[in-house]
């Protein structure tokens, strides 16, 4: 990840050396048609100057060469000390990058020899000769591809081989492991992994060439826990002429924080231009300010042109605030109201037919659910890669702002939609598919600006400004989403889990990216374990399909870092058994099931789940009878421990229409039959609430009327009110519970599995609305149900006088146990209602 990410770009030189590049490319155009014409005339003085002054090192050292060879070099020892002065500056910095540096070595020693400064005639110019030769020295130890043993040079080298890791084999080993370990370390603080990145950094000492990046890295983890004057406080002892130093001032930039000394940075507006360093945009700031804020841009052009009349900014200047402008009117998605403004406004260079804020505009005023809309925005963001005019951060920047605008628009649009229209449209209204097809829209917007900026906290909050010129304000747009609709960091994932879970089902190589983002992220949180456990479980069973046990090995490893904390026992043992299985057919069963004998799973389970995935990865039928054969034996006499682990593990997958492999139905017709011998042989005690709904569930899911009831007569009568909360029952539908429900409502009152007295009139109730709102669309997974027929005040007096003695026993020894009991098996609102019975019959 490191190198790509948003605190690489802070310390690439790559970024710079581009617009260096661009500029250079320009000038040397001119500059080429100038000299073409004199390409006879000897090189003066000032050309070498010019070279200089644009920062085109290699032909200042060039142009001195050619002037050397024409006139005596004595004379000349000012101009060649400028010239190689400031030419290792700049390599130092890797600002100056040699096009063939064995080239320039040479001319670096065409050039001493033609000065001649071991002769007398350089008498009485020792510091130049000084200055001369210890530059000649420090370039051919940066360009010369030996090993570095300036110990000055040697800290700047190590900075840079952060970046550049082709430097590092220019370094002593233990300099080079801990640029290794810093650019470790760095990653770990990337993926949100403090500790770990606190703990790489510990070989690095006080007195190390590293010691400032560890000082860095430390006050980063302060940083991004919140602790910004912590962080203060430990980048204060960064040395001032060192890159970490840079990096810590860039980092507190973003939250307009300064190191003592150093001038506070605005960023509300104008930021991005204070690459600038105009003196003048620097008195006009405050002026603008309160402008901005209001989108006053009338009033703003007047200030400017009134002020350029007065000279008192600069063209460079005006031309910077005219592109201030046109960001801000890009992000306060008006720009029905902007056409006029737009037409007093310079086009920026990069948009000289204001093409971006025209797509814009057709796309708010037209209908948001066109694709031809969307499509003219997105072919303007695809040309922004060829716009030579725009640098890497730049284009970042424009996909991810204007991907974010578009989403939050149609987030707003979904919103209202859904409080003001869908209650009153029918199921297959126009106005319900046209707010299905912006919200799939919405997620993928969202999803672009998510990949544009990996770093989702706060996207392009990390990267110098001065990079992302003319998209000003990315931070602003992306406080509001935050503000008014996504609230926090973990709704931010949600878009990418969102999009991952939408994916996992169709298209594997589309969700592998947004999983190992997610892992980079957030590799803690359930639910990117989860994803990674399903992707990694669908990889797996696709490899074995394809004979491919290698890759389904590299699956499993990955299976076994992410093992969610509700996947059942026993089951990554299972899939190292399909290996075994895949790669050698005749595998002794026993030898399959050794770990999960140890972990004390019912073999009657293990073999049933291991059949069960064998058949999803496409094991010949040979090794799956083999399976089936070793499990007869233990279906005649199943004990319900067994069944109820086979229904936690397999049931699901056997249920699951849409899983369409060979065996499933006659799998489950199997555990259907298993069921009903254990159930007719056995009662669930009562009090083991796991088993009775474990089991109660899948006789749910499977919808065998006779399984149904033999699950009601092995359930005891104290415990009947179990039942009830199979309408909760880990997420079973409403309308599958409710076959359940009518059983014990209508059963007979005499019988010996009927439900309590006092239980009857709010089981009938919760019946009949279960059907009357799972019909009306209304139903909802909230643990409370918020139905209004379980009012407490609704209980007839008369049900508190048939409560069973151990119900009420049970309550009255431990409350609290029998209160955390119920609100586990049930709604919230049945709890309630229960409680108060309890309660009300305890009270006399």
């Amino acid at each position: 990840m490191f190198g790509s990410g948003t605190t690489a770009f802070l310390f690439s030189p790559h970024s710079t050396c581009k617009v260096l590049a661009v500029a250079s490319k320009s000038k040397k155009k001119k500059k080429g048609q100038r000299g073409s014409k004199a390409s006879n005339s000897p090189t003066r003085v000032i050309d070498v100057r010019q070279a200089m002054t644009q920062h085109l090192h290699d032909a200042a050292f060039m142009r001195l060469d050619q002037l050397l060879d024409a006139e005596a070099g004595s004379t000349h020892l000012a101009l060649a000390a400028d010239v190689f002065t400031l030419g290792s500056k700049a390599a130092e910095s890797f600002v100056f990058l040699p096009k063939d540096p064995a080239a320039l070595l040479a001319r670096i020693d065409s050039i001493l020899e033609r000065l001649k400064i071991t002769d007398s005639s350089t008498t009485g110019e020792s510091d130049r000769v000084d200055a001369i030769l210890e530059s000649a020295k420090r370039l051919r130890n940066i360009f010369g591809g030996e090993a570095i043993a300036d110990p000055d040079l040697l800290s700047v080298m190590a900075d840079q081989a952060i970046a550049k890791p082709e430097l590092r084999k220019r370094l002593p080993n233990e300099l080079a492991e801990q640029t290794r370990l810093v650019v470790e370390a760095l990653e770990h603080v990337e993926a949100g992994r403090d500790e770990e990145a606190l703990s790489v950094l510990k070989p690095i000492g006080f007195r190390s060439a590293m010691a400032p990046w560890r000082l860095l890295i430390r006050g980063m983890v302060h940083f991004y826990g919140d602790r910004r004057d912590e962080a203060l406080e430990t980048w204060k002892r960064l040395p001032a002429d060192r890159l970490p130093h840079a990096m810590a001032r860039a980092i507190l930039g973003t939250v307009s924080v300064a190191f003592p000394g150093q001038t506070k940075v605005d960023k509300r507006n104008l930021a991005g231009l204070t690459k600038n360093k105009q003196p003048d945009l620097l008195d006009i700031r405050n002026d603008l300010q309160e402008l901005f804020e209001g989108a006053l841009f009338h009033e703003i052009l007047l200030k400017i042109n009134t002020w350029e009349k007065e000279g008192w900014i600069s063209p460079a200047t005006r031309n910077a605030l005219h592109d201030a402008i046109y960001t801000q009117l890009l992000i306060t998605r008006t720009p029905d109201q902007a056409g006029a403004i737009y037409a007093k406004l310079r086009p920026p260079a990069w948009d000289p037919k204001l093409a971006l804020p025209k797509a814009i505009g057709q796309f708010f005023s037209g209908d948001p659910a066109d694709p031809h809309a969307h499509a003219q925005i997105d072919r303007f963001v695809e040309s922004t890669e060829s716009n030579p005019h725009l640098s890497d951060s730049d284009r970042t920047a424009i996909k991810a702002v204007v991907n974010a605008s578009i989403a939050f628009f149609l987030g707003t649009l979904v919103k209202r939609f859904n409080d003001e229209l869908l209650p009153d449209a029918d199921g297959d209204s126009d106005s319900l598919k046209t707010i299905q097809v912006i919200g799939k829209q919405y997620l993928e917007r969202m999803l672009n600006a998510v990949q544009a900026c990996p770093q989702w906290d706060a996207p392009l909050q990390h990267a110098p400004f001065a990079g992302i010129d003319p998209i000003l304000l990315p931070r602003e747009l992306v406080c509001e989403i935050h503000e008014t609709r996504l609230k926090a960091r973990g709704d931010d994932l949600g878009v990418l889990f969102s999009a991952a879970e939408s994916y996992i089902q169709t298209d594997l190589q589309r969700t592998r990216p947004l999983v190992q983002q997610l892992i980079q992220i957030a590799p803690r949180d359930q639910r990117t374990i989860r994803l990674a456990w399903n992707l990694s479980t669908l990889s797996f069973i696709a490899a074995i399909q394809n004979g491919n046990t290698d890759e389904a090995e590299q699956h499993l490893e990955l299976l076994s870092s992410n093992v969610p904390s509700d996947q059942p026992d026993g089951l990554l043992e299972l899939y190292r058994a399909i290996c075994q299985l895949a790669q050698d057919p005749d595998t002794d069963v026993e030898s399959c099931l050794v770990k999960n004998d140890e972990m004390k799973v019912p073999r009657f389970a293990s073999l049933l789940l291991l059949e069960a995935i064998s058949a999803r990865c496409g094991l010949p039928a040979k090794t799956r009878k083999k399976l089936r054969d070793a499990r007869k034996p233990l279906s005649k006499s199943p004990s319900l421990q067994a069944v109820s682990s086979a229904c936690d593990k397999a049931g699901r997958m056997l249920v699951n229409e849409k899983l369409d492999f060979p065996g499933r139905a006659g799998m489950k017709k199997e555990l259907i039959t298993v069921a009903k011998r254990a159930l007719t042989q056995s009662k669930i005690d009562a009090y083991d609430i796991e088993m009775a709904n474990t089991i109660g569930v899948f006789a749910v899911l499977a919808q065998d009327d006779v399984l149904r009831r033999r699950f009601l007569q092995a359930t005891p009568r104290h415990i009947d009110w179990h039942i009830v909360s199979l309408v909760r029952a880990l997420g079973v539908d409403l309308e599958l519970a409710s076959s359940i429900l009518s059983d014990v409502v209508y059963a007979d009152p005499a019988a010996s599995n009927s439900l309590p007295a006092e239980l009857r009139p709010i089981a009938l109730r919760l019946y009949e609305a279960s059907e009357e709102h799972y019909n009306e669309g209304m139903y909802s997974d909230d643990d409370d149900m918020d139905f209004e027929f379980l009012d407490v005040d609704d209980i007839p007096d008369d049900v508190m006088n048939s409560i069973p003695p151990e119900m009420l026993l049970a309550y009255m020894q431990d409350p609290e146990a029998m209160e955390a009991q119920m609100r586990q098996m049930m709604p919230g609102k049945l709890a309630d209602a229960l409680l108060e019975v309890l309660a009300r019959r305890v009270r006399g």
